[in-house]
């Protein structure tokens, strides 16, 4: 029996779940940004922002990280 090969590594497997979770939050922030801003409530709105963009930045930083993989 052949041993099977293994498609990503674990520390490839761990990134692109990351960069999944990542990407999952970045398509549903918007809709965070707008509902607080509907309420009025902007300390709401300039947290989800200020998350928003380190998410988009972490998301970048692993997808770089995929990509030398």
């Amino acid at each position: 029996m052949q041993k099977s090969e293994q498609i990503l590594t674990d520390c490839q497997y761990n990134i692109a779940k990351q960069l999944e979770k990542k990407m999952e939050f970045l398509w549903h922030v918007d809709g965070y940004i707008k509902d607080a801003d509907k309420e009025g409530n902007q300390e709401c709105v300039r947290v989800f922002k200020q998350i928003k963009a380190d998410e988009e930045k972490h998301a970048k930083m692993l997808k770089d990280l995929l990509k030398m993989k």
